[in-house]
């Protein structure tokens, strides 16, 4: 039986026009819980003092990887939870997103630390904060968008291991553990750490647990935005 490796959200914010596809962020979700079996997560990738907090509405642009994407979702949640509001640059991908970003373009994006370090170490991209409830090791002196005004607020990006359909609760537990070892290996940590990322753990009901949360929680976000599938 194959085993899926699974990629979800962005994970961090960075400041340095064509509009995207429709997302597919519900519905990889929704059929993550009904053609797949979970069975471990394995890696993860603001301030009211900002000057981009208190601007006009409208007045800074920020890219994503598309309408209704997870860049976009993020973007929306935060504004709301600032009571902001900008404007939102949509690209086909996350790759023109960033390069229009580097080039001076569009103002900010949210990104993965992995991809972003690169460019934070030459100077080209400046960060603003993390998305994660708990400050990156690889940026340790940038503080989260949580503890800079937005408490519980978190964007992380995170890949997980699934299984098909069906696949026997004790066979899932086994391979969880297996997968586990591996992650919470030196070898494992140090060889993400080279591309600013972390690695992460959990059990199959854990991971169960985490896409269901995730999938309500965008769905309603969703439909609130009037966002609906081409």
């Amino acid at each position: 039986m194959p085993i899926t490796p699974f990629h979800f959200g962005p994970g961090a914010l960075f400041k340095c026009a064509a509009p995207g596809h429709l997302s597919w962020t519900v519905f990889a979700l929704a059929n993550m819980l009904i053609d797949l079996e979970p069975i471990t997560l394995f890696f993860v990738t603001g301030d009211p003092t900002h000057p981009w907090l208190h601007t006009p509405p409208g007045a800074i642009d920020y890219a994503t990887n598309g309408i209704g994407g997870t860049h976009h979702l993020a973007w929306e949640r935060l504004q709301r939870a600032a009571g902001i509001t900008l404007n939102h640059i949509p690209f086909k991908s996350a790759a023109p997103a960033l390069q229009e970003v580097l080039a001076g373009r569009v103002s900010m994006m949210l990104i993965g630390v992995s991809t972003a370090f690169p460019h934070i170490k030459d100077g080209r991209l400046v960060s603003l904060a993390t998305g994660g409830l708990a400050r990156s090791p690889f940026l340790p002196n940038l503080p989260t968008l949580a503890e800079s005004g937005f408490p519980g607020f978190e964007v992380v990006a995170w890949m997980a291991v699934m299984a098909p359909k069906g696949m026997p609760a004790a066979l899932l537990e086994k391979i969880s553990r297996d997968i586990n070892k591996v992650t919470l290996s030196k070898a494992y940590h140090d060889s993400l750490a080279q591309r600013g990322s972390e690695s992460r753990t959990s059990t199959p009901q854990e991971l169960a647990e985490r896409i269901h949360r995730e999938y309500e929680s965008t769905r309603t976000l969703i439909k609130s935005l009037g966002i609906k599938g081409g």
